[in-house]
């Protein structure tokens, strides 16, 4: 079924499948977004079309309806609150049949209405007596829109006043469809009838068409080799078998651990300190000869203790923080590379994958082959001589290395060892077969 909403200056046009089943959302474009306007829904073999507070449908009281079944050829009234608009919806088959071809007489136009004096009497209710006149200047056709209020769109796009006519233009009224055709010099309509609603004038003429004749004498062909079947080469999507590619980054660097003595970081500041001793035992020399009380030498002795501390403790304490550091980062680089390692092995497995059904879907078997002949299947002649694989015959079922290429960081001497760059040489030396597959033969 073919939905076609009726907008003010523009058609929208939906196709549902011809499975009735699923449920689709008819859109619209509010300020260049796209957003849902109603709801198409599949119950019990038929399509339901469900009111919501943004868009509902309407009765001919104008009274809002939850939901209503979709017919053929079935107008139904929308209006869309957020926009405070009336919309028309029209229901019609995906596949017209009803298309006929007509050709005016010369000289003459075709006027389209509810009226049996119009070439095209259209007997829709609510369609006015005469709507729009097409009539032939001296280099194309010209659409005279008579009914300023009438819904008349060509291309999907609604007419006001007159619109120049082309070739494969699609006028369209309430259903009504008129395409401009050509066809051996002669010009004609294309015009539908839905619902048997049309009922075009006498003066049209119908094409007729002309016989097809050959100069070229063939020879009957005798015998039982057809029984009126007939073949036709389908196109073939062929799954050609490439060499995967994959390329591998090194991992980053490791750090190299400290190894420096904790002697050779806390001596500088043993030797800058040796000022704070050698203060420290003046002033307890001083208190011990009663030349200075210990009141009056316990600033001197804290700070003396306080410079003698702060020079072993920061020492330590960066020499702490730079072990810690360093083994978060190296456990950070564990982590993300060998999630990274993971990605890649991921797209080995897709890729193995591709190519095994690439191998069994290009490489038939030979009781596949004698049922494709037997039975006509479309599959029949599909192999061409350009192809790559004309030659190809399968071979049976067996297992295949696959068509892979990794470039990965080369083994190298270095002093540190890295469990990282072992991951990634497993990875790469590793040899991956393609199991149960369709082994093929060039001949």
């Amino acid at each position: 079924m073919q939905i076609t909403i009726i907008k003010n200056n523009k058609l929208i046009l939906f196709t549902l499948p011809k499975k009735v089943s699923g449920s689709y959302w008819i859109t619209d474009f509010e300020n260049g977004r796209k957003m849902n306007l109603m709801n198409i829904d599949a119950t019990e073999n038929r399509w339901n079309l469900v009111s919501n507070r943004d868009a509902f449908i309407m009765d001919a009281n104008d009274v809002m309806v939850p939901f209503v079944i979709l017919k053929d050829y079935q107008f139904y009234t929308i209006k869309n609150n957020y926009r405070q608009e009336k919309y028309f919806l029209y229901c019609s088959p995906i596949y017209d049949t009803t298309f006929r071809e007509f050709v005016m007489t010369k000289g003459s136009s075709i006027t389209v209405g509810n009226d049996e004096a119009n070439q095209i009497n259209y007997t829709l209710s609510g369609i006015s007596k005469q709507v729009f006149t097409i009539s032939k200047g001296e280099k194309y056709y010209q659409l005279v829109l008579h009914d300023p209020n009438a819904y008349v769109f060509v291309n999907q796009k609604r007419v006001f006043g007159t619109k120049k006519i082309e070739y494969g233009d699609i006028i369209f009224l309430f259903g009504l469809k008129m395409i401009l055709m050509r066809k051996e010099g002669t010009d004609y309509f294309l015009v539908n009838n839905p619902n048997n609603l049309v009922a075009p004038s006498v003066s049209f003429t119908t094409i007729v068409p002309s016989e097809v004749k050959f100069n070229e004498n063939y020879e009957e062909l005798s015998g039982d080799l057809f029984h009126e079947d007939y073949f036709y080469r389908t196109p073939r999507f062929f799954q050609a078998l490439h060499k995967f590619v994959l390329e591998i980054d090194a991992p980053p660097s490791k750090k190299e651990e400290d190894s420096t003595p904790a002697v050779l970081t806390i001596g500088p500041m043993l030797t800058m300190s040796m000022m704070s001793v050698v203060m420290l035992m003046s002033t307890m020399n001083g208190i011990s000869s009663g030349k200075r009380t210990l009141d009056d030498s316990v600033t001197s002795i804290v700070m003396c203790v306080v410079m003698l501390a702060s020079s072993l403790l920061w020492p330590l304490l960066t020499r702490a923080y730079q072990k810690f550091a360093d083994k978060r980062w190296e456990k950070k680089r564990q982590k993300l590379y060998k999630k990274y390692l993971d990605k890649k092995e991921s797209e080995i497995e897709v890729a193995l994958s591709n190519q095994r059904n690439s191998l069994i879907q290009n490489n038939l078997s030979v009781t596949e082959c004698q049922d494709i002949i037997r039975a006509h299947n479309v599959r029949l002649w599909q192999r061409r001589v350009l192809d790559e694989d004309f030659l190809d015959i399968p071979v049976g079922i067996g297992n295949i290395p696959m068509q892979i290429e990794i470039k990965y960081p080369e083994e190298h001497f270095s002093l540190m060892e890295d469990n990282l760059l072992d991951l990634v040489h497993e990875l790469g030396e590793y040899e991956r077969i393609l199991k149960d597959t369709s082994g093929k033969l060039n001949i």
